[in-house]
């Protein structure tokens, strides 16, 4: 598996899969809200990762896991060779 760039997961989170954003003093937690309302997943990055940190293959899992994806899923999302209705699809496949 490959790591990632934190920039490139929220750059993800935010414009693809629509995740709403909350700043705290330590982090930036996402929520992913389906167009019904259902919650499908939380995650939250650290401030202390720089945009050019690589974040390794075990952080990428636990983040994976928060949004219901494998980890080569997540990192594929993360590439755009997954869209947001794949993602749905998955999520919801697995409910």
């Amino acid at each position: 598996m490959a790591s990632l760039n934190p920039s490139d997961i929220e750059r993800a989170l935010v414009r693809k899969l629509g995740a709403t954003v909350e700043e705290t003093r330590r982090d930036r937690h996402f929520e992913i809200v389906s167009d019904e309302g259902v919650v499908l997943g939380t995650t939250s990055l650290s401030h202390g990762w720089k945009k050019n940190t690589a974040i390794g293959d075990k952080m990428v899992g636990y983040i994976a896991r928060e949004l219901g994806l494998a980890a080569p899923q997540f990192v594929e999302l993360v590439r755009c060779t997954i869209d947001k209705q794949a993602y749905l699809d998955i999520v919801l496949a697995a409910e």
